[in-house]
């Protein structure tokens, strides 16, 4: 008898990157991989108590990487940011995902990797950066992804940036929850 064993990653501490091709945090087969406001053990979340932030100061990096892979046996696959996800440098994304699932149905491939966003992804400077790049998946929650635009001299802004990218049959559930700033 097979048993699907469900796994959950969680992360409830600040994380900062300061070197290019970073990953704050990363996750295959697992169930769930979580930015989340911290908990004291035992007792529900402080109101007022702020958010983890996933800092990425180098281009080419990525805030929460999911991975569903050809042998999964874990589904379905939620990436969720409940916290801050902060890119300074072009050529990086807030959340990416990979999906090779085998699932012989379209649909059940796109509904086996999910992305949430209910926090904030911040694309702070250069081009080329996506808040949400999930192709062949589901994005449930766009959330707040902000996009700004430097005013600094010679300075490049996120103007050839993209809030969320999907392909491949991926789907947006419920667009009306972006906030695009």
């Amino acid at each position: 008898m097979l048993k699907i064993l469900e796994v959950k990653v969680l992360t409830q501490v600040p994380l900062q990157w300061n070197m290019k091709n970073a990953i704050g945090m990363y996750g295959k087969d697992v169930a769930e991989l979580q930015n989340a406001v911290p908990l004291t053990p035992g007792t529900p979340s402080t109101p007022g108590t702020p958010p983890l932030t996933i800092k990425i100061k180098e281009t080419g990096s990525v805030g929460m990487y999911g991975v569903v892979s050809a042998s999964a046996t874990v589904a379905p696959f939620t990436v969720t940011n409940a916290g801050t996800i902060e890119l300074e440098k072009g050529g990086s994304a807030g959340i990416y995902l990979v999906n090779n699932s085998t699932k012989t149905t379209s649909a059940d491939k796109i509904a086996n990797l999910s992305a949430s966003n209910t926090g904030t992804i911040k694309l702070k400077s250069g081009e080329g950066s996506i808040g949400i790049y999930a192709p062949k998946s589901t994005i449930s929650d766009v959330g707040t992804i902000t996009m700004e635009k430097s005013m600094a001299p010679n300075s490049v802004d996120t103007t050839k940036s993209i809030a969320a990218y999907i392909s491949d049959g991926g789907t947006i559930a419920d667009a009306s929850t972006a906030i695009l700033i």
